[in-house]
């Protein structure tokens, strides 16, 4: 054989790349890319898990605080409304005012009454006022404004005639035959010892989350940093829906550009609002320890299989490195036909196809991971829309049952999340029991879970869910009794040319149930007759 295809065969030898290697970093790269997915995945759901926690906890806790403030504010306009009463209609004296300071001292920093013109009957202390005693008039607005409504009143915070910053609730005081005679008004200051005070500061968060009460005008009242107290809300967003006198939770920015999970809520007896806020870099330090630990959690995995990977393609290309030593040493001896005859041992190759078959394989794998909840193992919310899709596309008849938990969030609260998690893969086991083989399970989301059963009308779908509903209500769950769930029914319409419609019937339908006592299915086409 000439030395010129020596030299070629020499030179590609030296330049080709071994198929082994080239497997071995085809499946690294799989790897890498699918743990780079499930991490990036991971890291999503677990910003958008950490968000909604910290909105709803917000949330709640401001209606706590809403709720917890309201009650004593009604408390406190109560004692005042008895003091009323009982100054008009009986013969009040000083000493009878210092009497009811002492008893209600906890509510009130000072206590006064004055005539129809602001006069000062009676004050308890007597030193509650440096400058305001017994017979001088009040000529602040506040008191011009409570003269002139004749009416119970909460004041926004302002600064007295006496110079302290301080919230005023006032009665009208009426004698028996209902002439207008004045009013009785507690003071609560801003920074003093009351009962109000104490009852927003104990409220004060643990974490990095702030609480703080704004006044119908977006003043802060009261503020963890007293700094901020008599200052305005920096937040326009949250402003403009207290205005609104709306409660909920947001994510917004303030004016310095910091973002914040917000809640807050309204209290209609004063108008003030309650806002609750966590910091977003909050999450920052629980995504670092997710990255952290999943890098560490699946280090040894990954070695394992790059073990694995080097061996199978060892395993893979060995035959192909016989072929091609095999053809080298035939060309260079001269004895071609010898690779002639034996040419049929380049169906070893089928193995590179067989890779390439199982990277698909592998591949669906993922897609199927894609396309099925993690925790219940239902197919998903995409793998719902696709199916429905189809089926219409194809005039295929169909009923659709759409159900959720009744009162689950009250499972997550009473017995916790994980708890939660266990009484939904439960609910998801019974339904898949409860189903035929044509049927499909979905989890469409939260405690929302629908199943489509193909060439079943509406009647027979509600035998069915009927079924199911008495099952599930006869069976202990995770929590250590039976739970409820409540139903919707829709079928396939020969009109329907898209699954939005069905799905909003199935949705009314359900939303059917749950206001007429939940635990119960109703079919949507016969809600006009149950109505």
């Amino acid at each position: 054989m000439s030395n010129n295809i020596k030299r070629k065969i020499t030179v590609f030898k030296q330049n080709g790349m071994k198929l082994r290697y080239v497997i071995s970093l085809l499946v690294l790269i799989v790897i890498l890319l699918t743990t780079f997915v499930n991490w990036y995945s991971s890291n999503l759901l677990f910003q958008e898990t950490l968000a909604e926690k910290y909105l709803n906890k917000n949330y709640e806790y401001a209606q706590k605080m809403s709720l917890d403030t309201s009650v004593l504010i009604d408390d406190m306009r109560i004692s005042l409304l008895n003091l009323a009463k009982t100054i008009g209609t009986e013969n009040f004296t000083q000493e009878d005012m210092d009497k009811w300071i002492r008893a209600n001292s906890s509510y009130f920093n000072s206590i006064f009454s004055a005539d129809d013109m602001g006069v000062v009957q009676m004050m308890s202390p007597l030193d509650a006022g440096k400058s305001i005693m017994i017979g001088m008039e009040i000529e602040d607005d506040m008191m011009k404004q409570f003269l002139k409504e004749k009416k119970p009143i909460v004041s926004n915070p302002y600064i007295s005639q006496a110079g302290n910053y301080l919230i005023l609730i006032s009665h009208p005081i009426f004698d028996e035959t209902g002439t207008y005679k004045g009013l009785v008004a507690g003071t609560v200051y801003i920074h003093g010892d009351n009962s109000l005070m104490r009852l927003l500061a104990k409220h004060d968060l643990l974490d990095d989350s702030s609480s703080f009460v704004v006044d119908q005008n977006g003043m802060i009242i009261f503020h963890k940093d007293p700094s901020k107290v008599n200052t305005q809300l920096d937040n326009q967003v949250i402003l403009n829906k207290l205005t609104n006198k709306k409660g909920g939770s947001i994510q917004s920015s303030d004016n310095a550009g910091n973002d914040y999970f917000t809640g807050y809520a309204y209290m209609p007896n004063t108008g003030w609002g309650i806002v609750s806020q966590t910091p977003v870099t909050i999450m920052n330090q629980p995504l670092k320890e997710l990255s952290i630990k999943m890098i560490v959690n699946s280090l040894p995995l990954l070695i394992i299989l790059l073990v694995l990977t080097v061996l199978v393609a060892n395993r893979i290309a060995s035959p192909l490195t016989r072929l091609a030593e095999f053809s080298r040493q035939s060309i260079t001896k001269g004895n071609t036909h010898e690779t002639t005859n034996k040419i049929h041992i380049k169906s070893k190759i089928t193995e590179v196809k067989q890779l390439y078959y199982d990277i698909q394989e592998h591949l669906q794998i993922l897609t199927d991971q894609n396309q099925k909840d993690g925790l219940t193992g239902l197919a998903n919310r995409r793998t719902f829309d696709s199916q429905i899709k189809e089926w219409v596309d194809h005039q295929i008849p169909f009923s659709l049952i759409m159900l959720d938990i009744d009162r689950f969030k009250k499972v997550n609260d009473t017995y916790g999340h994980l708890v939660g998690d266990d009484v939904l893969k439960f609910l998801a086991k019974l339904l898949q029991e409860s189903c035929r083989t044509n049927d499909r399970c979905f989890r469409y989301g939260g405690e929302e879970f629908i199943i489509l059963l193909k060439n079943i009308d509406a009647n027979q779908a509600y035998d069915i869910a009927e079924r199911l509903r008495i099952k599930i209500e006869q069976t202990v769950s995770p929590t250590g009794e039976p739970i409820n769930i409540s139903l919707g029914i829709t079928s396939f319409k020969e009109n329907d040319i898209h699954p939005t419609p069905i799905i909003e019937r199935a949705d009314t339908a359900l939303y059917h149930s749950k206001e007429t006592g939940r635990n119960k299915t109703t079919v949507y086409e016969q809600i006009k007759s149950l109505k």
